[in-house]
This record gives structure tokens, C-alpha cells and sequence, in this order.
């Protein structure tokens, strides 16, 4: 037999095999196909629990969605009749017990606003890990807990504005005056930087969820912008365009915790068109910047 042969004789047993594989997967009560990878002996979910859990959202090899970068569990309560947009998970955890893991099987033709790109894959896939169940009067109870560490930090973050505030024009009062050049670092890019506390978490890599703490300013010493009034670091996914580019630029290079001063030129910030109404044109953006937390992909 030559080696053509054999090549498409092992593609059709592949596929054979893929397809009995489709086949003899078991069903959740709404159709759902799914493959158990976990199976334990835990409790057992059930209609009226409120369900703990993980999920990768996966279209081909790509990741739409990973909760484990989120900064607590996501819960759903299980219902009889789920709306639309969740059944394939609410259907799937049913099948599960804590501690189990599944993937569910979505067809692309049974989702009515998949996007175009989708079209030429068959499913989508959630990848389900079953943490926890807990009755509502637990969960009323860890929703209280939840809500009580968030106010904390709220008010933590609301009260260091001011300080953040008078350090940062101190330090661009220093900058102006030639005083910090010889502190200033220079990323590839051109982004200057000053270290005020070296980190010791996580550095985090492109795609990586990011929290970031921060007020901005300009050399004239005009804040324009914090996040501490609002009670909550500033989320967002590095190096996929959602913030300046000075930005990327200078947070890949820190661990978790660090804080910094950032001098980013206008070509990497607002460039020839500014901000309205605070940052005119050409202007150079002067950063007090904590990374709080790195949230691995």
C-alpha cells in the first residue's frame, strides 16, 4: 500500500471514529450533547440550587470567555426553564455533581446571533467545572460576604484620591524641573517610567486580564482623570487595543503590585488629536499607575 494510501485510510478511520465518538454522547434533558471528564460522587445539583462555577467558552481553538480570570466564581441559580442565552450550561450542570467537569456542545446553527465569523465552525464549546452548591440562604449569606469585601476596598481606594493626587503634581513639578532624569527608566517605545514600589506578583503576558489603579495628569499639572473616585481599579485585557498604547507599553513590564510613574509621549497617548476637553493635542500624559492584580489567561 503507498504512503497515499495509508494517509487517506488513517483520515477516514479518524473521522469514523470522531463521528461515533458524536454519536455516543450522552444528551442533557434540553439536547445538549456533552463528554464527562470529571465524574464524582458529590452532591448532586438540582432545580432552586445556586451553582459555583468555572467556564471556558472555546469556538474552534479560540478562547471567547475563561471566568477563572474573574475576581470571584460566577454563580447562576439552576432553573427548571433557563433562559435561552445560559440553557447549555444550566443543562449541562444538571448532569453534574461538585467537583465534576464536562464539556457541553453547542451547535452554531442553534445560535441566532452568532457572528459571521462563527459560521464555518459546527459547535461551540463550554468547558464546565462544578465548584459548588449552595442552597439560596447560603448564597444570600456569600453575596452579603462578597458585597461587605468590595465596599472595603471601595472605600480604601476613595480615600487615597487625594494623597494619589497631591503626590503625582509633586512628582511632575519634579519632572518639569530636570529633577527625576536620573530615576527614569525608557521602555523600547519610548515610555519613561519611575519605579515608586517594585512588585512581587504575576507579570502579566498579552491577553491577560489586568486591574489597574491610576490617575492622570498632564505636565501643567491639570489631573484629568482617576480611578479612585470610583471605588474600583480599572479592568481590562492587555495588549488588545482597549487602552492607549503607552499603556501596554509600560504595564507588561511590571509584576503584580508594583506602582509607578508613567511620562508617555503624545504618539503613544492622545497623538495630534488630544482628548476634549482636557487633553489638547500633542500633549505628554503623566501616570500614577498601581497594578492591583494579574489575572492569568
Amino acid at each position: 500500500m503507498s504512503h497515499k494510501s495509508t494517509f487517506i485510510v488513517f483520515i477516514s478511520l479518524s473521522l469514523m471514529l470522531s463521528c461515533k465518538n458524536e454519536i455516543n454522547r450522552p444528551k442533557t434533558l434540553l439536547g445538549y450533547s456533552y463528554e464527562k471528564h470529571i465524574s464524582t460522587t458529590g452532591r448532586q445539583a438540582k432545580a432552586g440550587d445556586h451553582a459555583y462555577f468555572n467556564v471556558i467558552t472555546m469556538v474552534g481553538d479560540s478562547v471567547l470567555e475563561d471566568t477563572h480570570i474573574y475576581p470571584f466564581t460566577p454563580t447562576m441559580r439552576i432553573e427548571v426553564k433557563p433562559a435561552r442565552e445560559v440553557a447549555p450550561i444550566i443543562d449541562a450542570i444538571k448532569e453534574m455533581a461538585i467537583g465534576d467537569s464536562l464539556t457541553v456542545f453547542v451547535p452554531i446553527d442553534s445560535l441566532p446571533f452568532a457572528p459571521i465569523s462563527f459560521q464555518s465552525f459546527k459547535e461551540i464549546k463550554h468547558i464546565i467545572t462544578l465548584i459548588d452548591l449552595k442552597t439560596t440562604k447560603d448564597f444570600e449569606i456569600d453575596m452579603e460576604s462578597r458585597q461587605a469585601v468590595l465596599h472595603a476596598l471601595a472605600d480604601s481606594l476613595r480615600n487615597l484620591e487625594a494623597s494619589t493626587k497631591a503626590r503625582l503634581t509633586s512628582i511632575i513639578r519634579d519632572y518639569s524641573g530636570k529633577k527625576l532624569d536620573s530615576q527614569l527608566k525608557v521602555t523600547e517605545k519610548g515610555v519613561k517610567y519611575m519605579i515608586l514600589k517594585e512588585g512581587q506578583g504575576d507579570q502579566p503576558r498579552t491577553g491577560d486580564m489586568i486591574e489597574v489603579n491610576y490617575t492622570g495628569g498632564l505636565t501643567n499639572e491639570l489631573i484629568f482623570d482617576s480611578s479612585f473616585p470610583k471605588g474600583q481599579p480599572y479592568v481590562y485585557r492587555l495588549n488588545t487595543g482597549q487602552v492607549i498604547k503607552g499603556w501596554d507599553e509600560a504595564l507588561q513590564n511590571f509584576k503584580e503590585g508594583t506602582e509607578a510613574i508613567l511620562f508617555i509621549p503624545s504618539e503613544l497617548g492622545y497623538g495630534a488629536t488630544g482628548s476634549s476637553p482636557d487633553i489638547p493635542p500633542h500633549s505628554e500624559l503623566v501616570f500614577y499607575v498601581s497594578l492591583y492584580k494579574v489575572r492569568k489567561m
